[in-house]
């Protein structure tokens, strides 16, 4: 009986941790998005943050990426 239960238990555990995996794999991947890709943008320009439009000022927009980055980690 244990050892059904132990390897029951072990195959729980591999799943839990891949799909751990993905979704924190997806959640770099989306907050780093715009580290990677040219050009000014948030992660969508279309949003408002804070009641702030995308600036061309480079102050405003490390701001805004930070505020929008955290919720994320």
């Amino acid at each position: 009986m244990s050892i059904k239960v132990n390897a029951a238990l072990k195959t729980v555990k591999m799943r839990a941790i891949i799909f751990w995996l993905v979704i924190v794999g997806n959640r770099v991947l989306y907050a780093g998005m715009p580290l990677l890709t040219p050009g000014r943008h948030l992660m969508e320009d279309d949003q408002i943050l804070l009641g702030l439009r995308p600036m061309p000022k480079l102050r405003d927009r490390l701001h805004s990426f930070i505020v929008w980055s955290l919720p994320h980690c």
